[in-house]
C-alpha cells in the first residue's frame, strides 16, 4: 500500500486477543491488509471507521493478508455479531452511540474494509479472484469480530446492503436492524449541503455498478429514469438502497429481523430506545435511556464535532428541509411513476417494524 512501510513485525497474541491493531484497509488484489493502532476510547470518537477515523496512537502495520488468515486461523471461532444496516441521514451514528453509553455492545461503525470488499466484488470475473475474495471477506470477518471484552457482542454498523446475505450467513444468531428514512427526508438531505449532489452521484454510480454485477439484484438498475438534477438523483439513490434492502432482508427470520424508520427514533426517542435495547437482548428501563439522552457522547454531532447534536431540532430542521425542497423532490418522485409494483419501494416488504 503506497505510503506506509512494509514490515513482517506482527505479534500473532497481539492479534488474536484484542481489537488493538484494527483492519483500516485491505488491498485484495496485492494480498495486503492495513492495520492501525486503536484503543477503545479511539473507536468510540471515530464517526465512522473509514476516512473519519480517529487514531492518535499513529502507528501501523503493513501486513500479508495470508500471514494474517494463518494467525487468525489459529485462533478462537468467530465471534458473535450483530448489526444494524442503514440508509443514509438516519441517525444511525446517534443509535450507535447510544448503544456504546449503554455499554451493550462493542460498536464497529462503518468499517472500511467492507466498502472496498463490495466494490472489489463487482469484478469477480475468474474462480481465482472469487476465491482471494472470499479469503479476505473471511479474513475481514473474523477481525471485525475481536472484542476488548468478552461479555459484550460485537455491532456492525453497515450501508454496504448488498453484503447483508454473507454476513448474516456468517453470523445468523444475530439479531438484526434495518433503519431508513422516508424518500423525502432523504432527498432534502442531499440538496440542503453543497457538495452532496457529487456525493449522491458517486454513492448512485457505485451501487448502479454492484447491482449489474449481481444476477439477484440487476432488476434493481434496470429501469431507472435518467438522472438530470441533484433531486433526481438523489431520489433514484434511495430507491436504489431500499430495492436493496428489499431483496437482501425478504427471507429473514421476524425473531431476529427488524426495521425502523428514522422518524419515530427522532418523535418518541425514549420508548424507541428502549425497544432497540430489548430487541438486542438488553434490557433498560426509562430513567435510564433519559440519562444516555443527555451523555455527552450523544451530543455530539456525526457530521461536525464542533456542533452540538440535539434530536429534537434535528427533526424541526428535516421537516423544514422537506417543505423548503417539496416542489423539486415531487417533480423528481413524478419521474418514477411509470415504474412496475417494485418500483418505488414500501417497508411493508423489507420486515417487521420494531
Amino acid at each position: 500500500m503506497d505510503g506506509y512501510p512494509e514490515t513482517t513485525a506482527i505479534d500473532a497474541n497481539d492479534i488474536l486477543n484484542s481489537p488493538r491493531w484494527y483492519l483500516w484497509k485491505v488491498d485484495i488484489w496485492n494480498r495486503a491488509a492495513l492495520l492501525v493502532r486503536m484503543e477503545p476510547e479511539d473507536y468510540v470518537r471515530s464517526p465512522s471507521l473509514g476516512e473519519k477515523i480517529e487514531r492518535p496512537d499513529g502507528r501501523d502495520l503493513v501486513v500479508d493478508l495470508g500471514d494474517l488468515d494463518q494467525i487468525l486461523a489459529d485462533g478462537p471461532a468467530l465471534g458473535p455479531l450483530d448489526f444494524i444496516f442503514h440508509s443514509s441521514f438516519c441517525c444511525s451514528t446517534y443509535l450507535t452511540r447510544a448503544m456504546e453509553a449503554a455499554d451493550s455492545h462493542f460498536v464497529l461503525r462503518e468499517p472500511m474494509p467492507l466498502h472496498q470488499l463490495e466494490e472489489d466484488g463487482v469484478s469477480l470475473h475468474t474462480e481465482a479472484r472469487r476465491e482471494r475474495w472470499d479469503r479476505a471477506f473471511d479474513v475481514t470477518l473474523r477481525m471485525l469480530s475481536r472484542r476488548f471484552d468478552p461479555r459484550r457482542r460485537t455491532l456492525l454498523k453497515v450501508d454496504t446492503l448488498s453484503l447483508a446475505p454473507l454476513l448474516r450467513k456468517r453470523s445468523p444468531e444475530g439479531r438484526c436492524l434495518f433503519l431508513y428514512g422516508d424518500v423525502e427526508s432523504f432527498a432534502a438531505s442531499v440538496l440542503k449541503q453543497p457538495g452532496r449532489g457529487n456525493w449522491a452521484r458517486a454513492q448512485h454510480a457505485r451501487l448502479v455498478a454492484v447491482c449489474r454485477a449481481s444476477d439477484a439484484l440487476r432488476y434493481a438498475a434496470s429501469d431507472l429514469p435518467e438522472s438530470s438534477s441533484d433531486a433526481d438523483c438523489a431520489v433514484s439513490l434511495w430507491v436504489l438502497q431500499m430495492r436493496i434492502a428489499q431483496h437482501v432482508f425478504g427471507s429473514e427470520d421476524p425473531a431476529r429481523f427488524r426495521i425502523l424508520d428514522s422518524a419515530e427514533l427522532e418523535r418518541t426517542p425514549v420508548q424507541c430506545l428502549a425497544r432497540i435495547f430489548r430487541f438486542f437482548g438488553h434490557e433498560i428501563d426509562a430513567p435510564t435511556v433519559h440519562g444516555l439522552l443527555d451523555s455527552a457522547s450523544l451530543r455530539r454531532h456525526a457530521k461536525d464535532a464542533g456542533i452540538p447534536f440535539d434530536l429534537d431540532r434535528r427533526r424541526q430542521e428535516r421537516q423544514r428541509d422537506t417543505a423548503r425542497y417539496a416542489a423539486e423532490i415531487e417533480a423528481s418522485l413524478r419521474k418514477f411513476g411509470h415504474l412496475s409494483d417494485r418500483g418505488l419501494p414500501t417497508t411493508e416488504r423489507i420486515g417487521k417494524s420494531l
